[in-house]
């Protein structure tokens, strides 16, 4: 008999046990566009999803940066695999913040290279500046919501100092002395005091949940040194002079909002403006887009109900109309079958809001219920024992007055 080799039955069993974790591992990467900046240097930073083997239909991550050396000034969602933002992209400068949430809809991404946002910053001092993934997750679209991340990714920048051109020596020329007195007013007349000219128009778009605005800065002493929005009340947005001069905002909900811009200059002078716009959805897709998927689930689970009750009023009725004209032998005879009837139609329909219940207690088990799947799970429970009960006193009734 041919001796079994153990070494190589372990070695494939360990592979084995091994790899749904290889097949099924996913990674979140950073990549920089340049290994290399000078101080006032535009970075970009590309996430990257890496899922070769499986296909996924979530993400999430939290980007750490070091403030002190980097300052993000937009985050741009252009050529992005996900198609469903469950929290748009956003920063924030003071604590060194970048956080992203969402969905790929099926049937998912699979590859090695999937761009989920492009962070654009602002180098802003020398030095060694490392970012990194600090939490993250991604979800296989398997209809499970597995986890399959392995791995956070990170990069390292290197920011050097500016380099200024030396200049050929020149002759001193010798200047005539400025008076004592009239130091102080050539120094005022030389300072830009004048605040920067801005103006700011909406432009219409056939996007319902989104506004755009076109918006010009001008300075004719030091020359304009950034523009900052702010949306409502949420974080603002700083944005660098580059010619394109058009805001986009993300998806709005319906009503009121406001657009506050500030342009400064060179020499600190700023000018705000403020604007207020609104958005209005379709009533249709509105009442869809929050209540629709309520809506399915109250109709599956009182549809059911009401056409119990109405099967149920329908046979008593049939059997107290034919109580009057057979005789009580007979009658007996066909009210203990459609007692037995009722029950068994009555057990199916229970089989089946059960099965509802069911459904919603292992939903609860994993995540917490809404508020309309708490009142259903509520209703169905108290409308089962009161169907019951209500069967039960109408056959007592109807025993009652055959004897």
């Amino acid at each position: 008999m041919a001796r079994l080799n153990f070494g190589k039955i372990s070695l494939a069993f360990l592979l084995f046990s091994f790899l749904p974790l290889i097949s099924f591992a996913a990674d979140l990467k950073l990549i920089a566009g340049s290994n290399s900046y000078a101080v006032g240097d535009n970075v970009t930073i590309s996430v990257q999803l890496v899922s070769p083997s499986q296909a996924a239909n979530a993400v999430y991550g939290v980007i750490d940066f070091p403030t002190d050396k980097l300052q993000v000034t937009s985050i741009s969602k252009a050529g992005s695999v996900v198609n469903l933002w469950v929290q748009e992209p956003s920063f924030t400068n003071s604590s060194g913040q970048i956080t992203f949430e969402g969905a790929i809809l099926n049937p998912g991404f699979k590859g090695s290279a999937g761009r989920l946002i492009t962070v654009n910053l602002k180098a802003k001092s020398s030095g060694t500046a490392k970012l990194a993934l600090s939490n993250g997750s991604i979800l296989a679209n398997d209809g499970q919501g597995t986890s399959i991340l392995k791995n956070l990714g990170a990069t390292t920048i290197t920011i050097t100092a500016k380099e200024t051109p030396t200049k050929p020596k020149e002759e001193p020329v010798k200047k005539e002395p400025i008076p004592a007195e009239k130091k102080t007013t050539v120094a005022s007349s030389t300072r830009d005091t004048t605040p920067p000219q801005l103006e700011v128009n909406e432009i219409k778009t056939t996007a319902g949940d989104r506004a755009r605005f076109a918006f010009i800065g001008k300075d004719a002493g030091s020359g304009i040194d950034r523009y900052e929005f702010q949306l409502d009340d949420s974080d603002i947005q700083m944005v660098l002079p580059d010619g394109t001069n058009i805001y986009n905002t993300p998806s709005l909900s319906s009503g009121r909002h406001t657009l506050t811009i500030t342009v400064y200059d060179k020499a600190g002078n700023q000018t705000k403006r403020q604007l207020d716009f609104a958005i209005s959805l379709p009533i249709a897709n509105s009442i869809w887009t929050n209540w629709g998927p309520s809506i399915i689930t109250v109709l599956s689970i009182v549809v059911p109900i009401v056409c119990l009750l109405i099967i149920l009023i329908l046979i008593l009725s049939l059997g107290w109309n034919r109580a009057s004209t057979l005789n009580k032998k007979r009658l007996r005879r066909e009210v203990n079958e459609a007692e037995d009837n009722l029950h068994k139609t009555f057990d199916l329909i229970r089989e089946d809001l059960q099965a509802q219940v069911v459904l919603i207690e292992k939903a609860k088990s994993k995540r917490s219920l809404t508020a309309v799947e708490k009142k259903l799970l509520r209703t169905i429970k108290n409308d089962l024992t009161e169907a019951e009960r209500f069967l039960k006193k109408e056959i007592d009734d109807i025993e009652r007055q055959i004897n």
